[in-house]
């Protein structure tokens, strides 16, 4: 019988407490913070509960010790950037973290001096959506307590059917409502970017509560003038269902870690012949850009994303900065709260529409650069990985995913989406400059 998972968001400045075992838990997600500086993370099976408070002190220090590391050692610990053959981090020095405080208090230093050396930008933030007033309020409310406080909030009402988000925003004073007919996830992130006015534009997704410090670590992460996209991390806001906790352990949810990676040519030329790994910079659901990047490569290609493709408008955009010779940055202190499907049906469907749009953009990025690493994963890398899973499957061995049979009609589907839509004009729309 499933218990759901409980999330403990632990501050490191308070002293730690023994975690007890609960009946109606299946197990924990603790999450490990300084103020407001995510660090590191454990997950505990109930069976492993309970825990005397000196055992969470290890446990914490384990979990934290390479972000700490990467923040005050003068290389950094090696960040898991996505390589052909990853190599192992250097293993962490526990003995320089026996004594918590010092060494998280300079980190915290660090983080703020960031903050207050970046340049002012102006920052707009869109959240499109379509039919989920419910979600869109818990999503608003957690805007509007953002500090500090972006130049505008938008949101984009993609093809309503009613006017229930309307009231919803209406209901929010300082939110502007803006219509867009034309269904299609980034039609709606296009409209959103025509009528923002902010020198970077931020993007969430109604389904997710934004961390009260958000907007400002995204912008602190622009201080570099080569940055021209920034993703952060996000979060499970709730582990109560199957389908929820299935796809925050099988398919590691949406997080990146907690050490910033920058992402740059260097890194797209070394990857280019395998397919750059694009998808591992991050999610839509939490995203920001300079204006200007719009200006320079269009905006979202309109045949990708939720409502066409099925997903991947995300990578797509940030594989055209990464081959234009701009650089993208993870900046895991910039949070939001994802809120997974809750049903096995609905994260089956997510499957397939993420590797439906998944194939659509390798075809779309051959397309536009002709880089053939592309064509190698959608036709050799994918092809063997998915076949070696129905072996298993056939063999009754472990380690085969329930929604393998999902994820590979995802992709023959890619493959016909792209041929009915490779010649669809003006899919990568003009953003011109604001007047």
């Amino acid at each position: 019988m499933f218990k759901p998972w409980a999330i403990h968001h632990i501050d490191l400045r308070d002293p730690l407490s023994a975690l007890e075992r609960s009946p109606d838990v299946g197990g924990v997600v603790l999450i490990f913070w300084w103020a407001d500086i995510p660090l590191g993370r454990r997950d505990l099976e109930a069976s492993q509960l309970p825990i005397p408070a000196m055992q969470l002190r290890e446990i914490a220090l384990a979990a934290i010790t390479p972000t700490v590391g990467d923040y005050l050692m003068e290389h950094g610990f090696r960040g898991p950037m996505p390589e052909k053959k990853p190599r192992p981090d250097a293993p962490p020095d526990f003995d320089a973290l026996r004594t918590l405080r010092q060494p998280l208090e300079q980190v915290q230093a660090r983080v703020e001096q960031s903050a207050a050396a970046a340049p002012h930008a102006s920052v707009s933030v869109v959240v499109c959506t379509r039919e989920r007033p419910d979600d869109l309020r818990k999503c608003l409310e957690s805007l509007r307590r953002l500090d500090p406080a972006p130049t505008e909030i938008i949101v984009v009402d993609n093809a309503p059917r009613s006017d229930a988000t309307r009231r919803v925003v209406e209901s929010m004073p300082g939110v502007r409502y803006v219509v867009e007919p034309q269904p299609g996830l980034s039609v709606a992130r296009n409209t959103g970017l025509r009528h923002s006015i902010g020198d970077l534009v931020a993007f969430t997704d109604d389904d997710v509560l934004v961390h009260a410090g958000w907007v400002g670590r995204l912008r602190a992460a622009f201080a570099e003038p080569a940055v021209m996209a920034v993703t952060g991390l996000i979060l499970p806001a709730e582990l109560d269902t199957p389908a929820q906790l299935y796809f925050e352990q099988n398919h590691a949810g949406f997080g990146r870690g907690y050490r910033a990676l920058s992402f740059d040519l260097g890194f797209f030329e070394r990857m280019r012949r395998y397919a750059v790994p694009v998808w591992q910079l991050g999610a839509g659901a939490n995203m920001a850009f300079r204006r200007r990047v719009f200006e320079e490569v269009g905006g979202f290609d309109e045949r990708l994303g939720a409502g066409a493709s099925g997903c991947s408008e995300d990578s797509e955009m940030w594989y055209r900065i990464l081959a234009g010779g701009g650089h993208c940055r993870y900046e895991p202190t910039a949070v939001v709260h994802h809120v997974h499907r809750r049903d096995i049906e609905g994260l089956d469907n997510q499957m397939y529409q993420y590797m439906r749009g998944h194939i659509t953009a390798l075809l779309t990025q051959f397309e536009e650069h002709r880089h053939v690493g592309n064509l190698r994963r959608a036709f050799l890398t994918l092809p063997h990985y998915y076949g070696q899973g129905v072996l298993r499957r056939v063999r009754k061995k472990p380690g085969v995913p329930a929604s393998l049979g999902m994820q590979i009609r995802g992709c023959v589907a890619g493959f016909g989406y792209y041929l009915r839509h490779r010649t669809d004009a003006d899919a990568v729309p003009p953003i011109d400059p604001l007047s």
